[in-house]
């Protein structure tokens, strides 16, 4: 049963480490929070996890998987949630946000998997990346399982985790500055305003705002194709959308906002449900189109 598990809370962790990487004594929104290389962030978070254990001498371990606890702020979770969902060792659970914008149903199912960890000897260690005091009594239970509870700060552990969860851990080590500042992104809120108006403006080189008398659905498209532009400009996020649909033809709400708003935008007019699943279904070939360009050997 050599075996640890990873345990984060992604509210708790995108919070504080905005708070820490920014500097700002405001909440920064979740939506201008995001993980630099989502792949790079999950590896260096097991290394730091094998290095708390090691520090506290604990018996060699090999990790189980990382549980990580979101949740789904719409229909379809985010393309950074979906891409993390994706990654090998990694097993994604989301809960719900309510009307006033604060997760649900997060915290039992982070309760839920500790116990049960425990109870069923799957890890003699976890690491739980929280500082919420409701998950005291979980890490109680689990230490009366024989197995030993972690607490991995994301930031300064007197500001980010509550004191009592602090006491019943049995190691407490924290995420520094430098670490944080390496795999979270604080986004420019302007990249939206940004393509929303490129787009308005017809911006898109070598193609005309619309064409002079065509039919509605020829500046529809031209509209579409604009704003899949303006928005399929990084490469990086081209292979993370290729990679989504293969598993999804669903687009990722930070992108499907953007993407209906801006074509609604360029025509002048809200889009009918018809003319919505066009547009996403163009964005869907483009990113494809993009993808399999950028793989093709150059000639």
């Amino acid at each position: 049963m050599d075996r640890y598990a990873i345990l984060v809370d992604a509210g708790y962790f995108y919070a504080a480490a905005a708070q820490a990487v920014s500097k700002e004594t405001t909440p920064i929104p979740r939506h201008r929070v995001s993980i630099n290389a989502p792949g790079a962030f999950v590896q260096g978070l097991i290394s730091r996890g094998a290095q708390l254990i090691a520090n506290t001498n604990g018996p060699p371990a090999y990790l189980l998987r990382v549980y990580w606890y979101d949740a789904l702020r719409g229909a379809q979770p985010t393309l950074e949630q979906s891409t993390v969902a994706g990654l090998p060792g990694v097993k994604v659970r989301f809960g719900t946000i309510n009307a006033q914008g604060k997760q649900k149903g997060v915290d039992s199912l982070i309760v839920t998997d500790l116990v049960e960890l425990a109870r069923n000897r799957a890890v003699c260690e976890a690491i739980l990346v929280s500082g919420d005091e409701d998950l005291r009594i979980a890490m109680q239970i689990a230490q009366t399982f024989g197995i030993r509870v972690h607490v991995l700060a994301v930031g300064e552990p007197q500001k980010n985790v509550n004191p009592s969860l602090r006491m019943e851990a049995d190691s407490v080590d924290m995420l520094d500055e430098r670490w944080l500042a390496e795999h979270v992104v604080i986004i420019d809120e302007s990249r939206t305003k940004s393509v929303i108006s490129s787009v308005e403006s017809g911006s898109r080189p070598g193609v005309s705002a619309t064409r002079s008398g065509g039919g509605s659905s020829d500046i529809l498209d031209n509209a579409a194709l604009r704003v899949c532009d303006e928005l399929l400009r990084d490469e990086g996020c081209v292979q993370d959308l290729y990679r989504h649909f293969a598993a999804s033809t669903a687009v990722p709400s930070e992108y499907d906002r953007v993407l209906l708003v801006g074509v609604a935008g360029a025509v002048g007019r809200s889009l009918a449900p018809e003319e919505k699943r066009r547009v996403r279904g163009m964005f869907v070939t483009q990113v494809r189109r993009l993808a399999a360009k950028a793989a093709s050997p150059a000639r």
